[in-house]
């Protein structure tokens, strides 16, 4: 039966995820993936594929850029997708043989061009808002999408849909009661995939992407999910973070975070699987290759291969001790990926603002060596600091509170470890140590770090108070006076969070405040010495042909192993 002309018309329904746009947030969880020998065939083959397109259309839209040129949006990449595979186009896969376009799905061939179509439009928007505030080209640190490379690791993307709109969990996960569960909504022939079900999604969750990738041997699956049930921060207040070396986080409150690493015996045995990577042969020679001098060191080119692919097959001692190096790598990222989490939650829920330095930390890593005509200098200190600031994961950190926190907010990080909250000197006698800071006129003494932190939330509060950070660096910069802090209130210490600072003229040792009220010492983090990443090194065994009990070091993992050898005989080995 039409409806009558008055009647309103009928509204299509809405999916829940629609109904609640403005609650919706956007998780993505990692779960670990357990492939057949023909799912991991089936894998290598579309990730081969999509790195294939990915590369090829990235050459095309920076050619594009380059000659100004307005590059092709997602839906053009579509449509060529589509002629490539109705033309029959092939592409070589990691086996080395010939392969056609209409063997991989088209939704992962599209993946993979949207998040080359996403790349490109960050990089615009940031050159459009440099351009709009005036800024030099050096003041961006984004560049044009690269390429990939099969050492990046094999990784597809495809998007989940039913009636065009995201996946319910229901009808994507189907658990079986334990750890495990299935994963449907895979493309064919890869079918369904286990994954460990550590941790359950919301009931509300709507998936609206996988991504299915591997790294060294193992499989991990990726739901990228929007969900209203997000967990929510309950903490009130502003807290400073202050970033350092010694001791990675320092908070106005009181508490410390470092950044955990490989115990020692896992560190030295990195140590030498590197220089067995250097000592094995990478390739075998080939007539095309040459060796280039650069700076006085000498490196071999791979150039073209006249006799096929035979002489680039790899050494597979390489290979195995690439593999043990790999595996430490993985777990040194992943302990620094599990301690920024964990620091992160406990910042976002303590606090509603955090307040963390604004910090360059790419050109704080970059390198001191200057150019040929004018050399840098103390270049190899300069690249230890790099590495110890790389370490400590403060990008990484910052990223993950960004989105765990209420607001996280960055001032002007001048001068906050010699500046006194409770007068407002600024001098570099206030601090007399890396850790201990004491006042030059007040007496005022605290923690250096967690003083800094301090002085963080107080030049937030003055910026929102109406004293703007912007123009105190202006007048800094015309009159070459130094910026201090306005005057607290009385009760400096309650406006700083709570925590409490030692009287005048105390020092604060290390450990007194390292170890925070929230962080369990069972994390790894939030001491600086942990004995549980502590190992007792093994003694060095003597250069004394007379004392030497007879081994050998194993060739993949570096380990000493001993070996009963029988005196010689002089008969050869049979």
């Amino acid at each position: 039966m039409p409806p009558s002309p008055g009647a309103p018309a009928p509204s299509r329904a809405r999916s829940p995820a629609r109904l609640q746009a403005d609650q919706v947030q956007k998780r993505a969880q990692r779960y670990a993936a357990y492939l057949t020998p023909g799912q991991a065939q089936v894998l290598s083959l579309w990730a081969s594929a999509a790195r294939w397109l990915y590369n090829q259309a990235a050459e095309s839209q920076l050619d594009r850029h380059r000659h100004g040129v307005k590059i092709e949006s997602l839906m053009s990449l579509g449509y060529a997708v589509r002629a490539a595979r109705e033309a029959g186009v092939t592409f070589r896969g990691d086996d080395g043989a010939e392969h056609s376009l209409t063997e991989v799905p088209a939704r992962v061939l599209h993946g993979a061009l949207r998040q080359l179509s996403g790349a490109w439009t960050r990089h615009l928007r940031a050159l459009s808002e440099r351009k709009a505030k005036g800024l030099p080209a050096s003041a961006v640190a984004s560049s044009p999408p690269g390429f990939r490379s099969r050492r990046g690791g094999r990784s597809v993307t495809w998007q989940v849909q039913e009636d065009a709109e995201p996946v319910p969990l229901a009808k994507l996960i189907t658990t079986d009661g334990g750890r495990h569960a299935t994963v449907g909504k895979v493309p064919s022939p890869l079918g369904p995939v286990m994954i460990r079900y550590h941790r359950p999604l919301p009931p509300d969750a709507l998936a609206g992407f996988l991504v299915l990738r591997e790294d060294n041997g193992r499989y991990w699956l990726t739901v990228q999910y929007e969900t209203a049930l997000a967990r929510q921060p309950a903490g009130t207040g502003i807290v400073g973070i202050d970033r350092g070396v010694a001791v990675t986080l320092a908070t106005s409150d009181g508490r410390a975070f470092t950044t955990p690493g490989l115990p020692q015996g896992q560190q030295a045995r990195m140590l030498r699987l590197q220089r067995a990577l250097s000592r094995r042969r990478r390739m075998n020679p080939c007539q095309g290759d040459r060796w280039v001098t650069v700076n006085g060191r000498s490196a071999i080119r791979r150039g073209p291969c006249p006799g096929g692919d035979g002489c680039w097959k790899t050494s597979r001692r390489y290979q195995r001790c690439k593999a043990a190096y790999l595996t430490l790598r993985r777990h040194e990222t992943a302990m620094r990926a599990d301690a920024a989490h964990k620091a992160s939650r406990v910042i976002a829920d303590s606090c509603a603002v955090a307040v963390f330095e604004d910090l360059d930390v790419s050109a704080m890593t970059r390198s001191a060596k200057g150019t040929e005509d004018q050399p840098g200098q103390r270049v190899r200190q300069k690249a230890g600091l790099n590495r110890e600031i790389s370490a400590a994961g403060w990008y990484q950190i910052e990223t993950y509170t960004g989105y765990k926190a209420r607001t996280l907010v960055k001032v002007p990080a001048h001068y906050s470890s010699q500046t006194c909250p409770q007068c407002g000197n600024v001098c570099a006698e206030n601090r007399p140590s890396r850790d201990v800071f004491r006042c030059s006129e007040c007496d005022f003494s605290g923690h250096a770090d967690v003083v800094a932190a301090g002085n963080l939330a107080a030049r937030h509060r003055a910026a929102t108070a109406g004293a703007c950070p912007a123009e105190a660096r202006e007048k800094r910069d015309r009159t070459g006076e130094r910026p201090v802090n306005p005057q607290p209130p009385e009760d400096h210490r309650e406006h700083q969070g709570g925590g409490s600072q030692p009287g005048a003229g105390q020092e604060v040792p290390q450990a007194a405040i390292v170890t925070g009220p929230l962080v369990p010492a069972s994390w790894g983090i939030g001491t600086a010495r942990n004995s549980r990443y502590r190992r007792t090194p093994r003694p060095r065994r003597s250069r004394n042909p007379a004392m030497a009990t007879g081994g050998m070091r194993d060739a993949t993992c570096g380990t000493r192993r001993t070996t009963n050898r029988a005196p010689a005989t002089g008969h050869a080995r049979g």
